[in-house]
């Protein structure tokens, strides 16, 4: 789980997750140097909290690579998974023969946005971190993780991974635990993965985004 200054949710969203731990499943947070509470409620409620750079991309990456188990499970902490996720996904990859794969959405303000986004993931297959994004330990180390880039570095990791499977889609979907206004988010985010799939640096689209960001520091050469 990839935390910066969430502790509104962050105790909510552990504690939904500790019947999975008490059956032996990881819970990790990675926290990117929260000003906030979030790191004493996390040390409380998971097996490992680990102190990362601010991206999220480091945050996601950090998280994974300190995990012992072979399937990884990115849960966003906003929200929270549905009844019988762990068994869903174990066996889904199993049955499918797939590395990958992500849960339906659903957005408690808009539920119609919520059924175009869940046939469009199918039809595209394409599966985001709102989907808790979940992948087969072994093929995440074999594509080196997450690209460390300021925004969209799911929709980069999804490029790598189709190219070994098509991902598996779990039909029940995640509960959100937070208020968003999910249509004003849907359009910005639907700008920027436009941009990026037309070739701009997603630098220049954070930068466009925010003026103020200097990203010069964090670009790779």
């Amino acid at each position: 789980m990839p935390v910066l200054d969430h502790e509104e949710v962050l105790g909510h969203s552990l504690a939904q997750l500790q019947a999975l731990r008490a059956i032996g499943h990881e819970v990790i947070v990675s926290d990117g140097g929260s000003r906030d509470k979030s790191p004493h409620i996390a040390r409380t409620l998971a097996d490992l909290v680990i102190a990362s750079s601010h991206s999220r991309a480091s945050r996601l990456n950090a998280g994974a690579y300190a995990a012992g188990h072979d399937i990884l499970l990115f849960l966003l902490p906003h929200l929270a998974l549905p009844a019988g996720a762990a068994e869903a996904v174990t066996q889904g990859l199993a049955r499918s023969g797939r590395h990958w794969g992500g849960f339906g959405v659903h957005f408690n303000d808009a539920p119609a946005l919520s059924l175009w986004r869940n046939l469009h993931s199918r039809l595209s297959r394409t599966i985001r971190l709102d989907q808790a994004l979940f992948i087969r330990r072994s093929v995440f180390e074999e594509i080196g993780g997450f690209r460390e880039q300021p925004i969209l570095e799911d929709l980069e990791i999804n490029q790598r991974l189709i190219k070994l499977t098509a991902p598996h889609y779990i039909g029940s979907t995640l509960r959100q635990l937070s208020i968003s206004d999910s249509r004003a988010e849907f359009h910005l985010d639907r700008q920027l993965s436009r941009a990026w799939r037309r070739g701009a640096d997603p630098y220049d689209i954070l930068a466009q985004l925010d003026p103020s960001a200097d990203q010069s520091a964090n670009r790779k050469s």
